[in-house]
């Protein structure tokens, strides 16, 4: 029997889940929102590379491993049932720890779903996995994600400079930790 990993993780307004096949075209409109710059770069990507990316992190479901992989999920808004972003955990590419990460659709920003989500991900995750903290790193001029980690229980440490592989540059981060209460 697979175990569930306490999944999915619900909030007052949000489900956050696995994504599922039936899934795609919410997550492909995440990738449209990155074209049209509503969204994290790393995602602009037209719907083949979106497909593609897509099944990459279905497959990650097999081992859900935050510390050497990414667990990426779906978060959902309760009273509509639609995908409103998403969020999820795993290894920072370019500084080796468990990191959160979350995006919610520019016309559902606003009403406080990044910090619902990013609570429910890092309780979720703190109590379900062996480790003793999460990061998170945010853009210096990206104010409002600084707010929801720190709203979320994320402590600043300081600022770095890392490179994001995914975009092939580096950027100045604020770097945050959140430890567990175990």
């Amino acid at each position: 029997m697979k175990k569930e990993y306490n999944l999915p993780i619900e909030t007052e307004r949000l489900i956050i889940r696995k994504w599922r096949e039936e899934d795609f075209q919410s997550y492909n409109f995440l990738c449209q929102e990155s074209i049209r710059g509503h969204f994290f770069d790393g995602w602009a990507m037209e719907e083949d590379d979106a497909k593609n990316f897509f099944h990459w992190q279905l497959s990650k479901y097999e081992n859900m491993d935050p510390i050497g992989d990414i667990i990426g999920l779906a978060i959902i808004e309760k009273s509509t049932g639609k995908i409103v972003g998403h969020g999820g955990i795993g290894k920072h590419d370019d500084v080796d720890e468990t990191e959160i990460f979350y995006g919610i659709v520019k016309a559902y920003r606003g009403k406080g779903y990044a910090t619902e989500a990013s609570r429910g991900i890092t309780s979720w995750a703190l109590d379900t996995f062996s480790i003793p903290y999460i990061i998170g790193t945010v853009g210096l001029d990206n104010i409002e994600s600084q707010k929801v980690l720190e709203r979320s229980g994320y402590n600043f440490i300081e600022e770095q400079n890392h490179n994001v592989s995914v975009l092939e540059k580096s950027f100045d981060f604020k770097y945050y930790r959140c430890y567990g209460s175990k």
